[in-house]
This record gives structure tokens, C-alpha cells and sequence, in this order.
């Protein structure tokens, strides 16, 4: 059974936006699910079935947000490319000690 949320503004919202009633509440519901996600509290596949879209809508709209589709920190993503870095280096060194130089 799907739930319901309901949420009063004021009649000259979707005006002052140049949007109609079902546009501005469309894009109320579409920050909901952005902010959801960017907050880490759910998916974008959970942020998708809150649209009723599909998972790669969702993460088209993230920019128009200012979202971010990946957001490390640089501690993170710096040791994530040394990891990457030291497999391609053991991946070179096993190829090497395999086959020789002619084979790099």
C-alpha cells in the first residue's frame, strides 16, 4: 500500500515560479527525492520509484540540483586511485615476471 504526504503552500507558489500546479508540485517532489539522495537516505533507485521514473532520470535531475552523481572526499577518492594504481602496477609486475619485457 503506498502512503501519501500532503503539503500546504500558499496559492501564489507555483505563480511566483511560472509554474503551473501540477509543474510545481512535480518539482517539490523532485527536490524531496534529490535532497533524499544527497543526504545519503536513499538510492536513486528508491529516488526514481518516489518519482515514478526511471533510476536514469534521476540521476539526470541530480545536476539541475547542483547534486553531485559521486561525492568523495578527497581522502577517499585519493586512496581509491592508490588502490587502482597498485593493482595495474601488480597486474603489470605478474605479466612481467610471466612473460618478460616484450610482453609489457
Amino acid at each position: 500500500m503506498a502512503l501519501q504526504l500532503t503539503m500546504t503552500y500558499p496559492n501564489s507558489f507555483p505563480d511566483a515560479l511560472g509554474h503551473t500546479r501540477e509543474q510545481f508540485e512535480q518539482e517539490a517532489k523532485g527536490a524531496i527525492a534529490v535532497k533524499l539522495f544527497e543526504m545519503g537516505r536513499r538510492s536513486s533507485g528508491m529516488a526514481a520509484v518516489l518519482l515514478g521514473v526511471e533510476r536514469k532520470t534521476v540521476l539526470f535531475k541530480l545536476a539541475g540540483y547542483g547534486v553531485p552523481l559521486i561525492d568523495l572526499a578527497p581522502a577517499k577518492l585519493r586512496s581509491d586511485l592508490d588502490s587502482i594504481t597498485n593493482w595495474v602496477k601488480s597486474l603489470l609486475w605478474m605479466r612481467f615476471c610471466l612473460y618478460g619485457v616484450e610482453h609489457l
